[in-house]
């Protein structure tokens, strides 16, 4: 009988901080500093040192991320006041690839504030799967490909919560659900920082991302809240669409989040063009993504009579037109140039051809008589004739045509010297 459950009796002194699961396999980080890994039935893979003490691990797929604190605890100052301090701890991670024998994805520092604790790890739901985590200050971060891997701020609970004692358990993280249907963060609403309870089951309630954005004169804060958060879902397809080589389901999620971003942009464009901002407006209108975004801005400068500012957007929706020709002509070269090189050689070059040139013809043709190797070789040699080949009679007297193609004359035999003639090879001799 198979069992469906196995477990694993760790060395005496060592006990287990955090487990994680993938695929098709198990990983555990220990008090020991140890990374232990094991395949789905219980065997054990892997048994590897981290490089500090562990704090937690999560898996999803093939990545395992790991949390480790890379320095002791320390204190650091932090507010207006000098004698304020505060803890801040030093915690560093690490993606790993499970099925490929642990190779190194991605690494780097998870910015806790200072005073506040890790409380969530994990992926976005997102296709990109890019790392995210939550701090005890109710704040939430999801590590984008801008600025050699930074995080981005997407989510304050202090933004959202309608209570002083309410709090936020983050369960999942989905920038481009934010985007499609205003709500981006699943928690779980708790009156205390210490968790929801386990029994009865709790409700997961979804919530609207929000960044942490400076308000520019004459701008609107929820205009600028949906354009920085668009930004970031541009910036997570546009990493996905970068590992998938083929125009599928991530071509179409970047032309989604494009589109929905071109749209809070164009109303920054429009509020800027109003505020008598066409500078801002023009800035504005550079990090448009779709070429008819860029004409419906066109078509808003024209419209509140900004001739300038009008002329600019005609030069960016030009240098976006060449720039889309361009890579349009690149695409089709690499193409052809990928055709030719899985392109099998032509048979005329892997073996002679059968008509041959005179004289240049194989020398170790079995077909032919070595005796036509010489004259084969001059061009202009007369050739050796052969003699008829004699008729299978049994009164024909003359002998069948000798293997050795010499030449013979009429009344001389092939094998006979040329001074005895033949009676029979003279029809008018007397008998």
């Amino acid at each position: 009988a198979h069992l469906p459950e196995w477990r694993v009796t760790l060395p005496k002194g060592e006990r287990a901080v955090a487990v994680a699961c993938g695929k098709d396999w198990v990983a555990v980080v220990t008090s020991e500093r140890l990374l232990r890994t094991f395949t789905q039935a219980g065997a054990q893979k892997h048994i590897v040192q981290l490089a500090g003490t562990p704090v937690t691990c999560v898996g999803k797929g093939d990545s395992l991320l790991v949390a480790h604190h890379a320095t002791p605890p320390v204190y650091v100052a932090a507010g207006a006041k000098k004698d304020a301090l505060k803890l801040e701890q030093k915690i560093h991670f690490v993606q790993y690839d499970v099925s490929a024998n642990g190779a190194v994805l991605a690494q780097g520092a998870l910015p806790v504030a200072p005073g506040a604790t890790l409380t969530w790890l994990g992926f976005v739901e997102d296709a990109c799967s890019a790392v995210a985590f939550g701090s005890s200050d109710g704040a939430v971060s999801v590590r984008t490909p801008d600025f050699g891997g930074a995080f981005a701020p997407v989510f304050r609970s202090a933004d959202t919560k309608t209570q002083d004692s309410e709090h936020h358990w983050v369960v999942a993280v989905s920038v481009a659900d934010d985007v499609r249907s205003g709500a981006g963060l699943y928690c779980v609403v708790c009156r205390s920082g210490a968790g929801p309870n386990v029994h009865p089951k709790p409700v997961l309630t979804p919530m609207p991302l929000s960044t942490p954005v400076a308000l520019p004169e004459g701008s609107s804060g929820d205009l600028e809240d949906v354009a920085g958060k668009a930004r970031v879902a541009v910036a997570l397809a546009s990493c996905w669409a970068e590992r998938d080589a083929s125009d599928g389901p991530a071509r179409d999620a970047v032309r989604q989040v494009q589109a929905a971003c071109d749209k809070a942009s164009l109303r920054l464009f429009h509020a800027s063009c109003k505020a008598e901002r066409p500078a801002r407006a023009a800035d504005i209108a550079k990090g448009l993504h779709l070429t008819a975004s860029m004409h419906g801005a066109l078509k808003l400068a024209n419209a509140l009579q900004q001739p300038a500012l009008a002329q600019r957007v005609t030069s960016l929706i030009e240098d976006a037109m060449a720039a889309a020709a361009a890579a349009e002509h690149s695409a089709k070269m690499h193409a052809h140039t990928k055709y030719q090189s899985q392109m099998e050689p032509s048979s005329y070059y892997d073996a002679p051809s059968a008509l041959e040139t005179p004289g240049q013809g194989p020398a170790g043709d079995s077909a032919r008589g070595s005796v036509f190797a010489d004259d084969d070789a001059n061009p202009f040699a007369r050739r050796a004739s052969v003699g008829p080949v004699a008729q299978k009679n049994e009164n024909d007297l003359v002998d069948p045509a000798p293997s050795n193609p010499l030449k013979s004359k009429a009344g001389y035999e092939a094998n006979v010297g040329p001074g005895k003639k033949s009676r029979a090879a003279n029809p008018f001799a007397r008998k």
